[in-house]
């Protein structure tokens, strides 16, 4: 759509977009957001991009699911919140993409996916405002 908008001439195979879209993917994106209840600060800065998964240790940068190279790898993305970053309740500390399935058949997070929800929610070491509710 943006190529039209703009006026570019390109050319597009519409036969094979389709067919890769079309494509079955699996994967799933848990939102992070400040659970606190209270205006809280980010002590410490988490980097964005792509972890492993049981380690929650960093690997390189990423942005998306294709960055993703196995099950046991997830990204961390989209508005992290870095330090000193001042936080309202409920307000959004950045989101987790994983390329597997992250929820039992009841709908409930996995135990190893409830960990690193808890590692990385831990990690940004939020401290309450003082003064601010």
């Amino acid at each position: 759509h943006l190529l039209e908008w703009l006026g570019v001439d390109y050319d597009m195979d519409f036969d094979e977009v389709q067919k890769f879209s079309r494509k079955p993917k699996q994967g799933a994106q848990l939102l992070l957001h400040n659970l606190e209840r209270k205006t809280v600060t980010a002590t410490k800065t988490v980097k964005a991009g792509v972890y492993k998964l049981n380690a929650n240790k960093y690997l390189r940068p990423g942005f998306s699911l294709m960055d993703i190279k196995s099950e046991d790898e997830f990204v961390l993305c989209d508005r992290v919140a870095g330090e000193e970053s001042v936080l309202k309740p409920a307000e959004r500390l950045g989101r987790l993409v994983f390329k597997r399935q992250v929820v039992d058949k009841k709908g409930r997070l996995l135990p190893e996916i409830r960990e690193v929800v808890r590692a990385v929610y831990d990690s940004f070491a939020l401290m309450p405002v003082s003064g601010i509710m």
